[in-house]
């Protein structure tokens, strides 16, 4: 389990030929977390809860018809989570994140083009790497993961960035 200030992560294995005892624990451990919610005056929000089976194609075709529920309430099975800033997808290739990341750098540099004329060189390097390559950077580990196409986009975005920083 992993505690970020009100968000919870709980992390199950197991092999999915065995979706009962899957199934059991996981629903054991979110009755027993809702318990600890109720006795302690907080509220555990089925609603906004989500579970993600990560695995490979075989693996995860297994789980299709296996639904996970806490109190009797039915949680949202999801393909793709957004955990502190980064997109997992069911079979970590993390194309989500990159394709996400690649259009939000965009975006600022497009608004900072526009603010260009205002900034001197040094406010506009400041910016850039505040606002365009941190998120290059922050994620720096999953790109040996995502797909080709992504990561020529990634190396477009960041060339712009850097042409955005050399260029006055």
């Amino acid at each position: 389990m992993t505690v970020y200030a009100d968000d919870v992560q709980l992390r199950f294995s197991g092999n999915t030929n065995n979706q009962d005892d899957l199934k059991q624990r996981a629903e054991h451990t979110f009755q027993h977390l809702s318990n600890w919610y109720r006795d302690n005056g907080l509220k555990l929000n089925e609603t906004k809860t989500q579970y993600i089976f990560i695995g490979s194609h075989q693996a995860i075709k297994n789980t299709l018809y296996l639904t996970l529920s806490i109190n009797n309430k039915a949680i949202q099975k999801e393909t793709k989570v957004k955990n502190l800033g980064v997109w997992f997808d069911e079979h970590m290739r993390f194309d989500t994140h990159v394709a996400k990341m690649c259009s939000k750098m965009n975006g600022n540099l497009i608004y900072l083009n526009k603010m260009k004329e205002y900034l001197d060189e040094s406010a506009r390097q400041l910016t850039v790497h505040a606002l365009v390559l941190f998120h290059v950077k922050y994620s720096k580990l999953i790109w040996g993961k995502c797909s080709g196409t992504l990561k020529q986009e990634v190396k477009k975005s960041v060339k712009i960035a850097k042409d955005n920083i050399e260029n006055t």
